[in-house]
Formats: structure tokens, C-alpha cells, sequence
């Protein structure tokens, strides 16, 4: 079973060399960060042929929710998809976040009103109160992980013709983040990094000068 979000051909590069040995590979990216994995509630994107998805069923179920998504390398596709509007949403967090520190909202009251309204979503729900609202940057999710699965993600793109404005942006605001020393931080680091940027710093466990 291959879990790292990589790119979408090579769980067929390592099938080719691994049939000749009789074994089969399935790829099984997960998504849902630390919390999800301890709890065996992670999302699990399977690709690979159905007998041979079949045969890691048990495996898979033990640490969360598999779904069968496609053949060989879809799982991967469904991986950097979901990696993909992540990230997008995750810069539209940081930015609408950043608006409300500087209006002198409350950003706990705010982000649970807007739990219940279109502009929700599980990174703002799950994600951010438990990291960079909570105070702490520590990675769950690293920047540097981001910018690699959206290099990935624009590659893979290239390659088929696809236009990825969003995501584009997504990967400036990320790569910047990194370059400017938070490559080891958490990904919602992005929050504290906007809200200071307009000068409405929120208390996190950044260095006074590190934004």
C-alpha cells in the first residue's frame, strides 16, 4: 500500500517493478492530519484493481474510512485534488480571518457563526481551533509539505492542460511563507502571517519578529 501523496504515475512505476515478484500495490493517500489518524477516522482515497483493494480492506479500515475511488493512480488524483482545494480554501481562511482582526472582531465568535453558513468548511471547523486559533504553529500539516503537493499539483496539471488559477495564487502565498523561514510551521501559520501583514496580530507561538 502507497500513502504518501505523490505523484499520480508513480503507483504504476512501482507496480511494474514489483509484479515480476508476484505482489500487487494499491495507492491509499489519507488526509485528516494527526487527530484523524489517532482517532482511525482518516479519509482514505484507494486506487487499484478491485481484488487487490479487496485484500487491504481490513488494513485500511482499521485506521479509517477507505473508498474505492478508481484503478491504480487514482487514489492519488483524488489526493491531490483534495490537496488542491484545500490549500485554496485555506488562503481564503487566512485572508477573511485577517479582514476580521483588523475590523476588531472576535475571531472565535466569528468562526462559529460561520460554521453553520456557506463560507464554512472542515479545515476552519476542525483545523484552525485546534492550531494557529489555539495559539500554536507547531506542524501538523508543515508548509513545506503544502508547497511540495502543490508543486505536484502544478505539474500534473501542465501536463494535462488544465489551467489552475487558484491554486496558482495558493502556491505564491505558500512558497512566500516558506521562504520567509516557516517552512517547519503548520500550514494555518498563514493566518497569523495575514493578520499581521494588515496589522491586527493574533497571539500565537510565532517569535515577536517571526512574522
Amino acid at each position: 500500500m502507497l500513502c504518501s501523496t505523490v505523484a499520480v504515475a508513480t503507483p504504476e512505476l512501482v507496480a511494474e517493478r514489483l509484479r515480476p515478484a508476484g505482489a500487487a500495490v494499491v495507492d491509499a493517500p489519507v488526509s485528516g492530519g494527526p487527530v484523524a489518524a489517532r482517532a482511525g477516522t482518516l479519509a482514505i482515497m484507494v486506487g487499484g484493481e478491485e481484488r487487490d483493494v479487496a485484500a487491504c480492506l481490513p488494513a485500511l479500515e482499521a485506521i479509517g474510512r477507505p473508498i474505492h475511488v478508481g484503478p491504480l493512480g487514482h487514489g492519488e488524483l483524488t489526493k491531490l485534488v483534495n490537496n488542491l482545494m484545500g490549500s485554496v480554501i485555506s488562503v481564503a481562511i487566512a485572508e477573511g480571518l485577517a479582514l476580521a482582526a483588523r475590523a476588531g472582531g472576535d475571531l472565535d465568535r466569528i468562526r462559529a457563526a460561520i460554521a453553520g453558513g456557506s463560507g464554512s468548511s472542515w479545515i476552519l471547523e476542525q483545523w484552525m481551533p485546534r492550531t494557529v486559533l489555539a495559539g500554536r504553529t507547531e506542524a501538523d500539516f508543515a508548509v513545506r509539505l503544502m508547497c511540495k503537493d502543490l508543486r505536484v499539483i502544478a505539474e500534473y496539471a501542465d501536463e494535462l492542460g488544465v489551467p489552475l488559477r487558484a491554486a496558482a495564487l495558493a502556491r505564491e502565498s505558500y512558497e512566500e511563507a516558506r521562504d520567509r523561514g516557516h517552512g517547519d510551521r503548520d500550514f494555518s501559520v498563514l493566518v497569523a502571517l495575514r493578520a499581521a501583514e494588515v496589522g491586527a496580530p493574533i497571539p500565537t507561538d510565532l517569535p515577536p519578529d517571526g512574522a
